[in-house]
């Protein structure tokens, strides 16, 4: 059962609602049930390894842990109080002792030699000192091989978490010294239950159909059903048509995506895909594969045909994977397109010659 988030702070829905307790962390009951035993032991893990795909609560969790093994008064099931001075001074987001580091932007061994070089001194304002690693795959190899030393010599009361989409990218050794918690998208359930709390809270009223469509464009993640939810309340109509009209954004580049396959299936030339492609690339790396994932997911399960079914399996494992902003994003997917391409151009008869729509 997803637990009711609380809101906190004015603004958008997202920032809003975001988890601060254990509890609130929607359909990752087992994880928050293991995260909470690790702390609660007399040695806990001084390192954790939280993977999956963007969205899904990953940095919101590592902001929580860091809550509950500083806070002064947490309860018996480790839940953070929110109340005690440490709390209070990592919740206005000027903590010291909390270091948050984007992978992206710091990907060098400098990076890691500064956590290194401040691992020895005490906390100016909590107990344990805590280093968020966000996106760390993005750590360069010798990067990752500077972190393996400090995990390996992190005193008592140094804690770090990296958060990662890929963790693949990751050395084995990394991995090996840390407590792995993989993360997976929310079911179609408890992202409605979600919404449906953050409404009653909100005090709006929404069609159930409305709140199942968005829980079906944001593809399991809470991130994306609050922005959602967030664009639909800025309507100010409870109008189920236009409320579907935005809502198919999400889907429209992935139905004229969609097209580009079955234009490959009839042995379109691949420089005929990225002029389609281009018509469509501004609404970003992350949007277009989500839904890709989403149409080629519809696709799988509503698929009769055995033999034409394993296609559907194989363009959808292309398009789970998340994908960053930015340019690296934009080429991991357009990597993917010319594979789905290829793909579907090599179909086995009789279902190579523009047949690849049959279901």
């Amino acid at each position: 059962m997803v637990n009711m988030v609380l809101p906190r702070i004015a603004g958008d829905l997202y920032h809003k609602y975001r988890p601060q307790r254990f509890e609130e962390l929607s359909g990752h009951a087992a994880i928050v049930k293991s995260i909470k035993n690790a702390i609660a032991a007399k040695d806990p893990p001084q390192s954790f390894l939280l993977c999956g795909e963007s969205g899904t609560g990953k940095t919101s969790t590592a902001r929580i842990i860091a809550l509950a093994i500083n806070c002064l008064d947490k309860g018996a099931d480790g839940e953070p109080c929110l109340k005690c001075q440490p709390c209070k001074v990592i919740l206005s987001g000027n903590c010291v002792d909390v270091v948050e580091k984007n992978a992206a932007d710091h990907r060098g061994i400098d990076a890691i030699r500064e956590i290194a070089g401040t691992m020895s001194s005490m906390g100016m304002q909590l107990q344990n000192k805590v280093y968020i690693f966000d996106e760390a795959h993005g750590l360069t190899k010798e990067a990752q091989s500077s972190m393996l030393k400090v995990l390996e010599e992190a005193p008592k009361g140094i804690f770090i978490i990296l958060c990662t989409t890929h963790p693949e990218k990751l050395l084995l050794t990394v991995k090996n010294r840390c407590q792995i918690f993989k993360f997976k998208p929310l079911t179609r359930d408890d992202t409605i239950k979600l919404l449906t709390e953050v409404c009653t809270y909100e005090g709006v009223d929404i069609a159930p159909t409305t709140i199942e469509k968005i829980a079906d464009v944001s593809h399991g993640t809470p991130r994306n059903a609050l922005v959602y939810l967030q664009q639909v309340l800025q309507l100010d109509t409870r109008d189920e048509q236009e409320i579907a009209t935005l809502l198919e954004t999400e889907e429209a580049g992935g139905e004229d995506l969609y097209q580009f396959f079955s234009v490959f299936a009839k042995g379109a030339t691949w420089l005929g895909i990225v002029e389609a492609y281009t018509e469509v690339q501004n609404m970003g790396a992350p949007a277009l594969g989500m839904c890709l994932a989403g149409h080629f997911r519809k696709k799988l399960l509503a698929c009769k045909n055995a033999e034409l079914s394993w296609v559907y399996a194989d363009l959808l494992e292309l398009f789970v994977v998340p994908f960053d902003d930015g340019k690296l994003g934009e080429n991991n997917l357009v990597l993917n397109l010319n594979k789905a391409f290829r793909l579907c151009r090599n179909l086995p008869a009789p279902y190579g010659k523009g047949a690849y729509g049959r279901a």
